[in-house]
């Protein structure tokens, strides 16, 4: 049996999750601080798929430990069923793969209703942010407490705004809205307001 515990930010903690698959019985855990959005980047979700064989039982506590969308749960529960791999889910009675169309209904279900949560979640915290920008409008630059996630920002755009319009590094972070930090890095400079320096 092996167990696979996951939480979305290091700021949240593994250990109750491990201590309910250690007592259900989980021999080896695989555990990460990932978001569940997507598979990619998950190192030890990844390492567990190529652990598992024939006859093995992977566990979590919730389902949505394993994915939080439809499609990636969904190509998951396909690969476990061609190795032969059983999986449960400790604290949700009745989620387990035994290739029942009925236990297979029941688990889409629950996906379907993690899969709506992350969405929800994510247009509350937009909603946040559309609230927290409106309020700062009305403030001074410098008084404005919404600064929030930076833009991507082509280094091509930041090129050509020193040297075709000729602006320094100050006045391109103040258009932009990001730190001369951010300019220099884009730019490869090492540092200065002027207008020259390494471009590539």
């Amino acid at each position: 049996m092996i167990g696979y515990a996951r939480v979305s930010s290091d700021d949240q903690d593994l250990t109750i999750q491990i201590e309910k698959l250690r007592a259900a019985g989980a021999e080896r855990i695989f555990a990460e601080k990932r978001s569940g959005t997507s598979l990619t980047g998950r190192t030890e979700f990844e390492a567990l798929m190529a652990f598992v064989r024939d006859g093995d039982e992977v566990i979590t506590t919730r389902i949505d430990r394993c994915a939080r969308s439809m499609a990636d749960f969904q190509k998951i529960i396909e690969a476990w069923t061609e190795k032969g791999v059983r999986y449960r889910a400790v604290e949700q009675a009745g989620v387990a793969l035994d290739g029942s169309a009925h236990t297979k209904l029941f688990m889409n279900l629950l996906m379907a209703f993690a899969e709506f949560e992350t969405r929800l979640r994510r247009e509350r915290q937009l909603d946040g942010i559309i609230a927290k920008k409106a309020a700062d409008k009305s403030k001074p630059q410098h008084e404005r407490t919404y600064r929030g996630r930076p833009t991507t920002i082509d280094a091509g755009r930041v090129r050509h705004m020193r040297d075709v319009e000729k602006l320094g590094a100050s006045e391109i972070a103040r258009r932009l809205g990001i730190g001369r930090a951010s300019v220099y890095r884009l730019l490869g400079d090492a540092g200065g307001d002027s207008h020259g320096g390494a471009a590539s």
